[in-house]
Formats: structure tokens, C-alpha cells, sequence
């Protein structure tokens, strides 16, 4: 009587207990709070050793995992790690399983003692146990499994007991895959909203890529997101666009480990229509020698779909999921596809817009060419702004425009700007020859990457050793005998296409112009200057010459005051043609490649040409004082350098006081020979020092008459210097004095 009161007291127990899990069913959100609950509930209810829930992965597989796991004692060992590979929970599947006796059950169904069942049901202490399957409208979602550490633990109702629980599992795992679904099609939706707006509200790609990626690691729960590009001419992946990684654990080096990867994966997304899937890179077919860097990298499974439009393969958008393996579900793959189409829509909206931006840069800064070239016809200003404008444009470490001396065969250089670090461009006679060639026939040259270029191997080898990994050349076109080339040089690869060779071909005609109308302006204002000049001594001359011979009675004072008038202007005449003869002899080249250089000592130079000077310095009483090292110029014209020094000497003599001071010092510095002569004279105003090495030039005109001045020895002293590859420079402080230093190659 006591017993059977006992039983329905337990009955109405348990059916309190299935009213608070249907309660908590249906108040509870949170699918792992209930099943804990539950089995909770299960194994202090039946006094079991363990009870656990082992559910379907349904999109890795089917394999069952345990999320969820009752102990009732913390010296209990965990079953999670096993579940897997038992083949008696395998056995339990359809219709449950239940073992009343362990040792019984391994006799009755042939298990050896050391097979793996036996072992497993002895390494957790299983005596007894039962599961039962976890189904709702016929669809199973797993099994619920107790353990007891001693036999025949269990009886009928309470297996009967678990059966009801496990429908009430099923119920609240179909609310909740129904409740995920619909939650997760939701979050779908909103990302690819956010996706759309953020393409159709932002033209600034890599800021569009960010937040694409970063809404696609959540969207697909991936540890990794990469965008790459493909490059056109090398045909693999070479572009890292953005990437995404979610935490700093996760290694992110990709592009850094292997152009073997790069290659492959560009071969076999083309190869499968643009998708590769990859649900255990441990078991998959992908090379052993690439398995090796995604172990490096930590995938486990991956997700590739290509970024591509009409007739163009752009890149690839590539999930990494790091932390597990995950089977990638065909609602997955067509939800990236679907993503991967709105990407390229921005990356084409993208390019669209930074095609239109470069134009418009580029017809602006043809603008500002075709300024300057209209208001300005001294084409040494002209140059340096179309450079300066070009290094801008193109962030390259320099542009150079030079010309050809076909006469001479050399490449000589008209301008040239240095944005970044300093490249040397000496390159050896073979490879000036090569680039010499090139302008003459009118050819373009581009080198995009030095390592690829099928160019001659002599002429790649030496960009190499003068740190240059890219260039561009563009022939200018001036007359049938004069040519030159636009340069733009880079020490990184680039990528200039037609557009750029069409771009510079523009510039080229600009600078043509330019230099076509300052060659008639200076020819016409050199011709102006000439005759103005010519004209000051002849009219001196026969204005003196005429005054002479009308005196009726010209006494000796008044007739030598005139003769020497006449004698003067007569000297300053013959000076005039002799620096008129030297410059066309220079400008026109004619006979210059006959001019002898050889080896000439700096002190011989200096002395010579001071004891030419001696006289007009002795006449103003000028002390000279020398500080001259003993240096070498390696190839010097010495009658030319020595025009040069006593144009500069004579300068300093005729702005000096008298009984002041001169200073020529000679110095070797980072294979320059630097020469300078210092004067302290009355010094040259800021407005005058541009323009002093001009033909006809005077800083002070009537003083320049005064001492037989041409306007013409500075000019002069400039020309000699650059066809030594040598430049002048001038440093000066009003009412201070001036020093002017020749630079020159040792």
C-alpha cells in the first residue's frame, strides 16, 4: 500500500516537472538555458552519472556535437570529447539505445575486450545507459544520452520518463531553428541593405570595401574576410584591396607567403565558374605544399567567389573560417554571389569616378600648361613648372626632359625635378645609345617592372643598380633635326597604361611649342639686343670721329680726348664681336666635337688666369687672396675654363672698390670641384640675381659702360660651364659684395 503510494506520488512529481520544462519552453528565448535545464532536471531526477544532449550539425555534415552536458559530480569525467567516434552512439540513432548491463551487452553483441567500444564504455565508467532520440514531425535533431555507473540503474518508466522530455527538446529545438531562421534572414536582409546604401552613397572604394567585409564577418560568422585583385599582366592575384580580420589572434599575412598560393588560387577560380568551396582544407584536394601555409594561416574551411562583370574578372571575395570546420551551405554560397555582385557594382562605380577625377586632373593641369607656355617664352621657367606639375601628378622620384645633340650623339638634359629621394641617371654610353635610339625613331618606352621587361638585359641590369624599377619615356617632336623625350622615373613598380603615353603625348606638344617660340624670341630679341648694342660704340665712334674732323683749329688736348673716345669704343666694338663669335661658336656647337679635353690642375688654372688678370688688377690696387687645394678636373678644355675664371675675375674686379679684397678658393666636395671668387663689392639686388647669366644683361648699365662691359661674360662663363656638365651658382648681399662658385665634375 505504501509502495504504490510512494509511485504516484513520484508520477505527480514528474508531471509537475513537465509543466515547469514546458513553462520554460515557452518563456525562455535562449535554447542552451533550456536544455541545460533539462538535463539537469533528467539526471537528478534518475540519479544519473551523466546526462548529455548530442545534436545534428546540420550544416557541417550531420556529425553530432555536445553543447550541452550534465555531471553529477565534478570527479566525473566529460563525454564531449567521444561522442564522435562511438559506435554505440551511432547505434542509437533511429531508435535509441539501451544497455542494462555493459558487460552483458559487449558478450551479446560480439565486442572484444579490447575494441574501441569496450574501452570507451570502460574509460567513462559507463555501467548501464540508455538514449533516446530527439525528433519532432519526423525530422530527428539528436539523441539524449544518460550513463550510470552501476547496472540495471533504470527502469521502463523512466526511459518512458526522458521520451516525453525529449518530444518537449524537439519542440524547442524546431522553435528555435524556425526562431534562427527567420532572425538570421532578417539580419541578412539588413546587411545587404546596408551593403547597397553604402555603394550607392560612397564613391571612396577601399572605405566601401571596410565595411563590406567587416558586415560579411558577421553576416557569415567567419573569423577572416579578404578582398584581392587580379593583375591583368601577370595574370594572379597581386592586389590586396582590404581585408578583415576579426581578432589579433588570427593570422593575417596572406599575401606575404607564397606567389605559389597567389597563382593557384587565380587558376582554379577561373577553372570552377568563379566559386571554390572548401569545407575541410584538411581533406580537401588542394596541394600538400599549400595545405602547409593555410595550416600557417589557421583555415580550416574557405569560401572564395569571384568579383567579375561582362568580359572582365576583377578579383575575388575569400571567407576564412578559422576557429572550426564549417560545411558552406548552398543559401551561403548564393548569398556571397549575391554580395559579390553589388561589390563590383562599386568597384566599376568606383573606377568610373577616379577615371573622370584623373581626367579632369589631367585637362586641368594641361590648363595650367598651356598657361604658361602662352604668358612665358623663357622656356627654363616653362620646363621646371611642366616638371614640377608632372612629379605631382605622377608621385614619381623624378621626371627628366632632355634633348638629343645629334651631332654629338649625347642625351643632354633641359630640365629636371626630384620629388623624392635622389636617383643618379649616368647610365653607361650602351644604354644612352639604347634610349638615344628610341627618341630618334620616334618610340615610345614603357617599363612598368624592371623584373618583367623583355627589354636588353644590359639596359634593365643598370636601372636596377641606380635603384629605378619603373619608367616612362615619351618622345617630343620638335623639328626634323631636333628631338627630345619626356622621362618620369619610379624606384616601385607601376602601372602606366595607353592613357598615360596618350597624356604625355600632349604634354610633348606643348613643350615643342614652347620651345619653337622661345627659340624665335630669343633669336628675335638676341638680334634686337645685338643691333642695340652694335649701334652705342658706332655712334660714339662716328659721332666723335664726325665732331674731330669739323674743329677748324683742334688743338692737341681736345683731339686726343676724342681719339681716345674713339679708340675706347673702338676696343669695346672688337670685345663685342669677339663674345658674339664665341657664343654662336658654342650655341651652334660648330666644331665643338673637335675641342680637345684633357686632365687640368686646378692651381694652374687659377694662377693662369690671374696673371692674364694682372693688369686690371693691379689698376684698382685688388688684393687677392687664395686658398686652393691640390685638385684635378679629370676632362677640361683648358682654354675654354680659363675664359671662364677671367670672365669671373674681371667681374669681381670691376665691382670692387679699389684696394679691397678677393677670394678664390678651390675645394673637392662629394666628387664636385667646387671653384669660387669672392668680391666685396657694392653686391647684386634679390630682383637682378634670376637674371644675371642673361645675354645683354646689366646689373648696373652706365657702370658696365664705364669699365667696357658687354652684358655678355656671365652668359658666356654659363655656356662653358654646362658643356663641362658643370653649373654657376650665385650667392650675393646688397652693398655687401658677391660670390659666384663653379661646380664641376672631378
Amino acid at each position: 500500500m505504501q509502495s504504490g503510494l510512494n509511485k504516484d506520488i513520484k508520477i505527480s512529481e514528474r508531471d509537475l516537472l513537465f509543466e515547469k520544462i514546458v513553462r520554460k519552453i515557452f518563456d525562455t528565448k535562449d535554447i542552451d538555458e533550456i536544455k541545460n535545464y533539462i538535463i539537469t532536471i533528467i539526471g537528478k531526477e534518475l540519479n544519473a552519472t551523466r546526462c548529455l544532449i548530442a545534436e545534428y550539425d546540420f550544416e557541417n555534415n550531420n556529425q553530432l556535437n555536445i553543447k550541452n552536458e550534465y555531471l553529477n559530480s565534478p570527479e566525473i569525467k566529460s563525454f564531449k570529447a567521444s561522442v564522435r567516434k562511438s559506435k554505440i552512439t551511432d547505434d542509437s540513432l533511429d531508435t535509441g539505445l539501451i544497455i542494462y548491463d555493459s558487460e552483458e551487452y559487449l558478450r551479446t553483441n560480439n565486442y572484444d575486450a579490447e575494441s574501441i567500444e569496450a574501452h570507451k564504455l570502460r574509460d567513462y565508467n559507463v555501467k548501464s545507459g540508455f538514449s533516446v532520440p530527439i525528433y519532432h514531425n519526423d525530422k530527428c535533431f539528436g539523441i539524449i544520452i544518460l550513463h550510470y555507473d552501476k547496472s540495471y540503474a533504470f527502469n521502463n518508466k523512466d526511459i518512458y520518463f526522458v521520451k516525453i522530455l525529449a518530444g518537449h527538446i524537439g519542440i524547442a529545438l524546431n522553435q528555435f531553428i524556425l526562431y534562427e531562421t527567420v532572425k538570421k534572414q532578417a539580419d541578412q536582409e539588413a546587411i545587404l541593405r546596408k551593403i547597397t546604401q553604402t555603394i550607392r552613397s560612397s564613391l571612396d572604394l577601399d572605405k566601401t570595401l571596410k565595411i563590406i567585409c567587416t558586415e560579411i564577418s558577421k553576416l557569415f560568422d567567419v573569423e577572416k574576410v579578404l578582398i584581392v585583385g587580379f593583375s591583368e599582366d601577370a595574370n594572379i592575384i597581386n592586389t590586396l584591396r582590404y581585408q578583415y580580420v576579426l581578432n589579433n589572434t588570427v593570422k593575417h599575412d596572406w599575401f606575404k607567403l607564397s606567389n605559389k598560393l597567389h597563382e593557384y588560387w587565380k587558376k582554379i577560380i577561373t577553372e570552377n565558374n568563379g566559386t571554390v568551396v572548401i569545407n575541410n582544407m584538411a581533406e580537401s584536394n588542394t596541394p600538400d605544399s599549400l595545405k602547409e601555409i593555410y595550416e600557417k594561416l589557421g583555415t580550416k574551411s574557405l569560401l572564395s567567389v569571384s568579383l567579375r562583370g561582362e568580359n572582365k574578372e576583377w578579383g575575388a571575395i575569400n571567407l576564412h573560417k578559422i576557429s572550426i570546420y564549417k560545411n558552406w551551405t548552398k543559401d551561403e554560397i548564393n548569398l556571397l554571389k549575391a554580395i559579390s555582385d553589388q561589390i563590383y557594382i562599386a568597384i566599376n562605380q568606383a573606377e568610373l569616378y577616379k577615371t573622370v577625377q584623373e581626367t579632369a586632373k589631367k585637362e586641368k593641369m594641361l590648363a595650367e600648361i598651356m598657361s604658361v607656355t602662352k604668358s612665358n617664352l623663357k622656356i627654363d621657367e616653362i620646363l621646371m613648372v611642366i616638371c614640377s606639375l608632372l612629379s605631382n601628378f605622377y608621385d614619381a622620384n623624378k621626371i627628366i626632359i632632355l634633348n638629343l645633340d645629334k651631332e654629338g650623339n649625347k642625351l643632354n638634359i633641359l630640365k629636371e625635378c626630384s620629388k623624392k629621394n635622389k636617383i643618379s641617371h649616368d647610365l653607361s654610353l650602351k644604354s644612352k645609345k639604347y634610349l638615344y635610339d628610341k627618341i630618334s625613331e620616334n618610340k615610345n618606352l614603357v617599363i612598368n617592372d624592371i623584373e618583367k621587361a623583355d627589354n636588353p638585359q644590359y639596359f634593365l641590369k643598370e636601372l636596377k643598380t641606380i635603384d629605378i624599377k619603373a619608367l616612362i619615356m615619351v618622345p617630343i617632336f620638335i623639328n626634323i633635326n631636333e628631338t627630345g623625350a619626356i622621362f618620369i622615373l619610379d624606384n616601385k613598380k607601376n602601372n602606366w597604361q595607353q592613357e598615360d603615353i596618350h597624356f604625355l603625348s600632349r604634354i610633348a606638344i606643348y613643350i615643342s611649342i614652347a620651345i619653337k617660340e622661345a627659340n624665335i624670341y630669343n633669336q628675335s630679341e638676341f638680334m634686337s639686343n645685338v643691333s642695340h648694342e652694335l649701334k652705342t660704340p658706332i655712334s660714339i665712334i662716328d659721332g666723335y670721329a664726325g665732331a674731330l674732323l669739323n674743329l677748324e683749329n683742334p688743338d692737341c688736348e681736345t683731339a686726343n680726348q676724342f681719339l681716345h673716345i674713339i679708340k675706347n669704343n673702338a676696343k669695346r666694338l672688337n670685345k663685342l664681336i669677339d663674345n658674339l663669335l664665341f657664343i654662336s661658336t658654342i650655341d651652334k656647337k660648330l666644331d665643338y666635337k673637335n675641342v680637345v679635353f684633357e686632365k687640368l690642375k686646378v692651381i694652374d688654372l687659377i694662377e693662369n688666369s690671374l696673371q692674364l688678370c694682372e693688369e686690371k688688377i693691379k689698376s684698382k690696387n685688388i688684393r687677392i687672396e687664395k686658398n686652393i687645394e691640390n685638385i684635378f678636373i679629370k676632362k677640361a678644355n683648358i682654354i675654354l675654363l680659363q675664359q671662364l675664371i677671367i670672365n669671373l675675375l674681371i667681374n669681381a674686379v670691376n665691382y670692387s672698390e679699389d684696394s679691397s679684397l678677393i677670394s678664390i678658393n678651390a675645394v673637392k666636395n662629394d666628387k664636385k670641384i667646387l671653384i669660387s671668387i669672392e668680391d666685396r663689392g657694392c653686391g647684386i639686388k634679390k630682383e637682378d640675381l634670376q637674371n644675371i647669366f642673361e645675354r645683354f644683361y646689366r646689373v648696373d648699365k652706365s657702370r658696365n659702360r664705364e669699365t667696357g662691359g658687354t652684358g655678355l661674360g656671365l652668359s658666356i662663363s654659363k655656356l662653358i660651364s654646362e658643356r663641362h656638365g658643370g653649373e654657376i651658382t650665385v650667392e650675393s648681399v646688397f652693398g655687401k659684395g658677391s660670390t659666384f662658385t663653379l661646380h664641376l665634375p672631378e
